[in-house]
């Protein structure tokens, strides 16, 4: 098969496979809240990714340059939990999110971390109309929400001059509330994409991807066992009236760990 033949054809299965994770509207209606909504909590600048295939890649990368510190553009940045941990190293860091609440947190955190004046913030979606470039892309748990996975990622490459790093769970990050669909609204969720998906695009695309994978575990203790139990009830769209039968459930019965996989490639 063509390389353009099988870009095309990973496109279609991308996304077909993305839109049997749309949750019907009557199963959405149950849940107390948006399910669909982030918690900025979430994504701050975790010290336990430091450990991460993800960070450690960007601080290899960032080492390569002996003359000047390269630039980072975080697509998708979220509130910066991964690229405010090697902010300190690079010249300057363009965070893009569609998200005001996720890059008004990201300030915070930069502010708090002394690297603010490092930090441009921009809202805007990707594909972004704006002029952006930096040495490093950096991609974490985004592609999940991109239907159109093809124009998306080769926008990452064109604005990276050296190398781009994307950070993705293995399966879909729905995947790990499965359980709860199936034992509280008796529906069987999809299995796919996963981020096999997203290496077989960058192969097609003429690039030879660093490959790592590991466990996410977080050291994130803000978050109590009530916090998580709103965060599951709210992603599995579990009605108010079952909240303790949901606790019992979780209590007796450990949720799938979620894999997570760095995706990195040079130009």
């Amino acid at each position: 098969m063509k390389s353009e033949d099988k870009v095309k054809e990973i496109a279609i299965r991308w996304k077909s496979a993305l839109e049997l994770w749309r949750i019907p509207e009557e199963i959405v209606a149950k849940a107390p809240q948006n399910p669909f909504s982030l918690n900025p909590k979430k994504f701050h600048p975790d010290q336990s990714r430091r450990e991460s295939g993800t960070v450690r890649e960007l601080e290899r990368l960032i080492s390569n340059f002996d003359d000047a510190p390269p630039s980072l553009l975080d697509v998708g940045s979220g509130a910066g939990g991964i690229s405010l941990l090697v902010a300190s190293r690079v010249r300057s860091v363009v965070a893009i999110d569609q998200s005001r609440a996720m890059l008004d947190a990201l300030a915070d955190n930069a502010n708090s971390l002394g690297v603010l004046d490092r930090i441009t913030t921009i809202e805007s979606s990707w594909p972004t109309s704006s002029k952006v470039s930096a040495d490093i892309v950096l991609n974490a748990n985004v592609l999940y929400n991109v239907p159109e996975i093809v124009p998306f990622v080769k926008a990452l490459i064109d604005a990276a001059k050296e190398s781009v790093v994307i950070e993705v769970t293995k399966n879909h990050p729905l995947s790990n509330v499965n359980a709860l669909f199936q034992h509280f609204h008796g529906i069987v969720r999809p299995t796919t994409p996963t981020s096999t998906d997203v290496a077989e695009l960058i192969l097609a695309l003429g690039y030879s991807p660093r490959i790592e994978s590991w466990v996410r575990t977080s050291a994130n203790h803000d978050i109590d066992f009530e916090e998580r139990l709103d965060e599951y009830q709210n992603r599995a769209c579990i009605e108010v009236g079952r909240r303790e039968e949901l606790r019992r459930y979780l209590e007796e019965n450990e949720l799938t760990p979620m894999e997570v996989e760095m995706i990195a490639f040079d130009k």
